[in-house]
């Protein structure tokens, strides 16, 4: 006899663990810092993962300055300029997550010269995800740019290694761990097509989380990455233009986009009480939800 007893039973209730496993040391808090600020606030365990040291995109030195004046430098020269910048974004990354209530921070150090998806980093990440032991992952979309890229190899590494994960690893001492369920984070080309190969890749974002309350802690935390330039003005104005325009279109202030990795089983169909709300009000009302606006007037 099958046993329907938990057949009406909603969304888990325990604390979750959820982590956020990403390319680039900014990309851990960006793409998601308000939805991950809700589930500290909530009780919820964060653990935010930076495959990559990041040195080479967006950085004022490494990729602004030195790229006029080229490379050749000695190995240990190299290393050593790789090595300082680095430092300095992860203390910045820090303390952006300080600000969104997330401590657990880690950095696997992989220098991003050209990173495709291999097999060391997917056992590395599949060790992490053994050890944390999370309910939920979120990742970057896989099919961003037809793949090609490190924020897709990154999340196609880590769907390969969530996987992984879920075996036995003969050098690994932590048991198998299944993780429950993927979210692929803000996809690039969900809301512009920034190449052919983006133009050429379905994207539809079937969940957003309204982020309307914690806009000025984001805000803040793109702030802290002043090593790569996003410190003032632009912190401000990628909020508003990111998730400012994710909000406007789901008839709210602010919202962080997602994909499910898997489909949800449900026993009832369901209608989020807002929609309910929303659905017969007058315009001038959902007009000014829609215009609320935060980020530009943010004290930095």
């Amino acid at each position: 006899m099958v046993d329907f007893s938990d057949k009406m039973s909603g969304y888990s209730q325990k604390k979750l663990q959820i982590m956020v496993i990403m390319a680039h040391p900014a990309d851990t808090f960006d793409h998601c810092g308000g939805t991950l600020m809700h589930h500290v606030r909530k009780g919820d365990h964060v653990t935010v993962v930076s495959v990559l040291q990041g040195v080479r995109v967006h950085d004022a030195v490494v990729s602004d300055q030195l790229r006029y004046t080229g490379g050749g430098q000695k190995p240990e020269e190299a290393k050593a300029i790789r090595d300082d910048r680095s430092s300095i974004k992860y203390k910045e990354v820090s303390n952006a997550c300080k600000i969104l209530g997330i401590e657990d921070v880690r950095f696997l150090g992989v220098e991003d010269k050209i990173n495709l998806v291999n097999e060391p980093n997917i056992i590395a990440i599949a060790k992490l995800i053994r050890e944390v032991k999370p309910d939920i992952l979120i990742t970057h979309y896989p099919k961003i740019n037809m793949g090609i890229g490190q924020h897709p190899q990154i999340g196609t590494m880590v769907v390969h290694a969530m996987g992984f994960a879920g075996s036995i690893d003969f050098d690994d001492p932590n048991p198998a761990h299944k993780t429950a369920q993927l979210f692929f984070a803000f996809p690039d080309n969900y809301n512009f097509k920034a190449t052919a190969l983006d133009a050429d890749t379905t994207c539809y974002c079937d969940v957003f989380v309204d982020v309307s309350d914690v806009v000025e802690e984001i805000t803040r935390a793109r702030n802290c990455m002043s090593s790569q330039q996003y410190s003032g003005n632009y912190a401000r104005k990628s909020v508003e233009t990111s998730f400012g325009v994710n909000g406007n279109r789901m008839r709210t202030g602010y919202a962080e986009p997602f994909i499910r990795y898997k489909p949800e089983l449900l026993y009832y169909l369901p209608l989020p009480e807002r929609f309910e709300r929303w659905a017969n009000e007058k315009e001038k009302d959902q007009l000014e939800r829609r215009a609320y606006m935060v980020a530009p007037y943010v004290d930095l």
